[in-house]
């Protein structure tokens, strides 16, 4: 990243300007490419070598003045976002066939499209090297939770022969064991043995313990 202006502390109508344009002279729409997140808009201006640029911005309105390309064009870019963006989180970044602008979303949500004019704008066109639906984002979160749910529990198959051995009858496995259904004879449970805890007895448990299954019932007396 050849240059960078971060702009923390925007007001209405904040201009940045380093040097003044004619505005009688001829200047063209320059092609961009563009993609969202549920936070954020993302633009990127296919001028190079455009080194010092007018960019003008209110809450829904973007005016880009700049000269760039081989020739030295001067071109100027005048829209009004679909919804408002963020003035306090805006920053543009000036690379040497680029410019990319970043905006943060007012109010977070995803955007049918990014001016409010419905028509047609030939200019413009969507990033698709980075563009994601809604529904690829939402995949991206539920995976990410996926594998946080499996770190979480990677513990578990140790945590159920832990109670095991310690005659738990909370656990499913212990319960098992101690009324018989489960013996050395017909095998020790899997997942004892997939947890490394070989060395454990899981037979060793005393009979005696009480816990709340053990509770007398009030309801259930009979009369």
């Amino acid at each position: 990243m050849e240059k960078t202006n971060n702009s923390s502390c925007l007001s209405q109508s904040t201009k940045f300007s380093h040097h003044p344009l004619n505005s009688k002279r001829r200047e063209r729409i320059p092609h961009v490419k563009w993609y969202q997140r549920e936070n954020f808009i993302h633009l990127t201006l296919e001028i190079s070598n455009c080194k010092t640029p007018e960019i003008r911005l209110d809450a829904d309105n973007l005016v880009f003045r700049g000269q760039g390309n081989p020739d030295m064009l001067f071109y100027e870019l005048n829209i009004t976002f679909l919804h408002p963006v963020n003035l306090q989180k805006t920053n543009y970044s000036i690379h040497s066939r680029v410019v990319e602008l970043k905006f943060e979303k007012s109010i977070p949500s995803w955007w049918t499209r990014l001016v409010k004019p419905k028509e047609h704008q030939h200019w413009l066109r969507i990033d698709f090297q980075n563009w994601k639906d809604e529904d690829e984002t939402e995949e991206e979160t539920n995976k990410s939770e996926r594998e946080n749910y499996r770190q979480n529990t990677s513990g578990w198959s140790k945590h159920i022969a832990e109670n095991i051995a310690k005659g738990s009858h909370l656990c499913p496995l212990g319960i098992s064991v101690m009324s018989g259904s489960m013996t050395k004879e017909k095998g020790l449970p899997t997942i004892h043995q997939e947890s490394g805890l070989t060395g454990i007895n899981v037979y060793n448990y005393c009979t005696t313990y009480q816990d709340s299954d053990n509770e007398f019932i009030s309801d259930l007396e009979e009369d």
